[in-house]
């Protein structure tokens, strides 16, 4: 199934990548004109470039075309679909994804209702991570 490839994937990719990082961000965020001086301005200064300027930002914020993301894309995966290919797994990745600051109000409680906590080992988290609470 072509889900559980997917979320098999997700969960080894960013449990390496949380093994190895210094910083996290959404993307997204980098280029929100709500977010972004934040973001922009953590980046800078851990590039050792300081903070940026309004203008900058503003440029990068500009430089972000609408189309940048314009394929194609297929309907939205709904947790449903997940959960009836592995709920071990949907659950991780839905625990996952919230870790990193998408709260997914969407996924119904009642799915995840009976299901054992995870049994994959934990490992290190990054050293500067925006969306721990």
């Amino acid at each position: 199934n072509h889900f559980g490839v997917a979320m098999a994937f997700y969960l080894a990719w960013h449990r390496a990548a949380d093994a190895t990082c210094m910083y996290r961000l959404r993307l997204e965020d980098a280029f929100n004109p709500h977010t972004s001086p934040e973001v922009l301005g953590d980046l800078f200064n851990l590039a050792g470039l300081g903070p940026p300027t309004p203008e900058q930002v503003k440029a990068a914020i500009a430089s972000v075309g609408h189309e940048s993301n314009a394929r194609e894309h297929r309907p939205t995966v709904t947790w449903e679909e997940l959960f009836a290919v592995d709920k071990r797994m949907a659950k991780d990745v839905l625990d996952l994804s919230r870790k990193y600051g998408y709260p997914y109000d969407d996924a119904d409680e009642a799915m995840l209702n009976g299901i054992p906590p995870a049994t994959h080992s934990t490992l290190p988290d990054c050293q500067l991570d925006k969306y721990d609470s």
